[in-house]
């Protein structure tokens, strides 16, 4: 029996080592970008100077399901508190990103185009949807990751905008 473990013993070890290695590598790096100017942006359709704050800068993609279920958000806000949105369509065919926006309502002030993915890259992100909240500065005041749902807007982000105009106003 121990003569079996110790031939096992090598094998056992590269596993061990494969696995915590592959974990490691393989674990999306989160960029912390709170507090942080927002990343410049070039793409087809958006530019950084286009962006006045406070304004939110949502990446979503007709083909993710958790954008779709996040959209009805995004009209309230847009809508309701007149918030401005502004959207990156994250590897998004443009006939796609347009079907979509026509069947659900278009939340987003301008649109922007990664199609290479390097916004995705340069804002941190590890999926879509995400969103960020950014200041008059284009300071980036809030990062949400995934759905923002309901509760997101009325416990974070309605408290941060209300924030950022009382400080407008001082």
């Amino acid at each position: 029996m121990k003569k079996n473990f110790l031939n096992m013993l090598p094998l056992v070890v590269f596993l061990a080592l494969v696995i915590s290695f592959a974990t490691i590598l393989l674990r999306p790096e989160k960029i912390e970008m709170m507090s942080k100017p927002m990343p410049p942006l070039t793409l087809k359709g958006l530019k950084t100077e286009d962006i006045k704050g406070p304004a939110l800068i949502n990446f979503f993609a007709s083909w993710c399901t958790p954008c779709h279920a996040e959209h009805d958000n995004l009209m309230a806000l847009s809508e309701k508190h007149k918030l401005p949105i502004y959207g990156i369509a994250y590897k998004d065919k443009r006939k796609d990103t347009d079907r979509y926006l026509k069947e659900l309502g278009n939340p987003y002030k301008k649109i922007g185009r990664d199609d290479k993915g390097r916004a995705f890259i340069d804002w941190g992100l590890s999926g879509v949807p995400e969103t960020f909240l950014i200041d008059a500065d284009n300071m980036i005041r809030y990062h949400h990751a995934g759905v923002l749902l309901e509760e997101d807007v009325s416990a974070t982000i309605m408290p941060i905008i209300q924030e950022l105009e009382t400080t407008d106003e001082n």
